[in-house]
């Protein structure tokens, strides 16, 4: 085929359903009119994810827009940015491609055009005497001081025999659990005198704090964070449980 033929290949109708395109620009020619520019579904719902120096990659929302000729290893190649839903859409039938898109949100519309998901980390530095007195003593009871309530309830136990000692333990290993959980939050700064704390996900630190804050459990605030990642289509909100929330 001569470059010439190639520059003038004419967009195929097939294609649309087969690649997830959508026609966008059009031109008049004599009684026609022919496509002259078509943009990427993916795009439009999922952004891009374009290379970054460091190899990482990082979404974009700008639109690809495919113009003339219209050939199917541009598609293709493109399509490589999209990987992960493109095969999904690829093994669909017909009627799976069909109403794919329907019903999702587009980016655009989503927080992802107002909340930088890529550099969200910050970084404590806090004085000694806020962990080492409010949190661990205050916040937390020392791990000795339950321990030793656990003898006193288990003395008691013995003449009255009205308590589950087994599910009391259960309890306070628990608790002992959390404790240490949420402590490794912390990092010693010896030289400065001070701990320091790194949130490597900004957005899901805020929005734990909100939904704790409103009064919801650990577990409840978890499933929330959960449920606003599905929803916004935001996957830096993914790995999250109630462990993570009570660091």
């Amino acid at each position: 085929m001569s470059k010439s033929t190639k520059r003038t290949t004419p967009f195929q109708r097939k294609h649309a359903l087969g690649f997830g395109l959508e026609i966008v620009e059009f031109e008049e020619k004599g009684n026609m009119l022919v496509v002259t520019g078509v943009r990427c579904l993916f795009c439009v719902y999922h952004g891009r994810h374009v290379e970054l120096t460091s190899r990482k990659c990082k979404p974009t929302d700008n639109i690809h827009i495919f113009k003339a000729p219209s050939i199917k290893q541009h598609y293709l190649s493109h399509l490589k940015q999209h990987a992960e839903t493109w095969e999904e859409y690829k093994e669909l039938s017909v009627d799976g491609k069909k109403v794919y898109f329907n019903g999702k949100v587009k980016r655009a519309n989503t927080m992802h055009m107002y909340i930088d998901t890529n550099q969200d980390a910050i970084h404590f530095t806090i004085p000694l005497p806020i962990v080492d007195v409010i949190i661990k003593e205050l916040f937390y009871r020392d791990e000795d001081q339950i321990l030793a309530g656990i003898d006193e309830i288990e003395e008691e136990d013995e003449e009255d025999h009205h308590m589950n000692m087994e599910r009391i333990r259960k309890k306070v290993e628990k608790k002992i659990a959390l404790k240490r959980n949420a402590m490794k939050l912390f990092k010693l700064d010896e030289d400065n005198e001070m701990y320091t704390v790194d949130i490597p996900n900004s957005t899901r630190f805020f929005l734990a704090i909100d939904y704790v804050g409103c009064g919801m459990s650990f577990r409840e605030t978890a499933a929330a964070i959960r449920h606003a990642k599905d929803r916004l289509k935001m996957k830096k909100l993914g790995g999250i449980n109630d462990h993570n929330v009570g660091q």
